[in-house]
């Protein structure tokens, strides 16, 4: 998988940095893990980000320590990344961590932080004397997420370039007396033999006599890099062309 260039990640956080200081936060704490990619390049499963006006904190278990120190290296390095390895829980890491900082205000990710993991935080800054107001926030990275930098433009286009091609070639794979299964791994293969990328995801309906029913309508993605095509809603017809239904309003 690619991965988003330093001054792609570098303008990310001053993003972040700006959206925070419009609502008056000091710091603000990233628990969703897309979001973390984002900001990051990390695509692992367990980590947590904080993020102030000048410090970038990275908390992640000792599984995950290797995998930070490549995060550092290189023209996708993270820019003023610090590592927080995990003590005990990241839940008492980051508690720890936010009360060493001057930082009023703290925002955190309502949709992704439960109600119980709020208090205990809240109960923690308190018992620590730490004078934090946790703040919530809704789609703060969510939002500069919907508007893509040329990274992800470049990278949505090369995703759809291979997939245009990869869709050129289902017309071949696609014949009577082949199953939903052979042809589903036959565009599986066409995808991964595309590049280094993987599938998205494949999905394909069949109608007519003996087709199945109840599977979803679409039919295949690719993903790549941190970026995603798909190409939904393409029909095929086997053995003449059924009469079009009755159009409704």
């Amino acid at each position: 998988m690619s991965h988003a260039p330093t001054n792609a990640l570098r303008r990310r956080h001053q993003l972040v940095r700006e959206a925070a200081a419009a609502e008056r936060l000091d710091a603000v704490v990233v628990t969703s893990l897309p979001n973390i990619l984002y900001l990051s390049n990390f695509g692992g499963s367990s980590a947590i980000v904080v993020v102030t006006p000048d410090r970038f904190y990275f908390v992640t278990d000792f599984r995950y320590v290797t995998v930070a120190a490549e995060m550092r290296e290189g023209p996708c390095a993270c820019p003023g990344f610090e590592l927080v390895t995990v003590d005990g829980s990241y839940d008492a890491t980051v508690a720890s961590l936010l009360g060493s900082l001057a930082a009023a205000r703290v925002g955190f990710e309502a949709a992704h932080l439960t109600v119980s993991r709020h208090q205990w935080l809240a109960t923690a800054l308190q018992k620590a004397m730490a004078p934090h107001e946790l703040v919530p926030t809704e789609g703060l990275v969510e939002r500069l997420r919907m508007r893509k930098d040329s990274y992800e433009v470049e990278t949505l286009r090369e995703a759809a370039r291979r997939l245009s091609a990869v869709a050129l070639g289902v017309f071949e794979e696609v014949r009577s007396g082949r199953s939903e299964r052979e042809i589903a791994l036959a565009i599986d293969w066409r995808i991964r033999d595309s590049g280094p990328d993987e599938p998205a995801g494949i999905w394909i309906r069949g109608s007519g006599a003996g087709a199945s029913s109840g599977r979803p309508n679409r039919d295949f993605g690719l993903r790549c890099g941190a970026g995603a095509s798909g190409l939904y809603g393409l029909s095929m017809c086997i053995g003449g062309s059924p009469p079009l239904p009755p159009c409704s309003m």
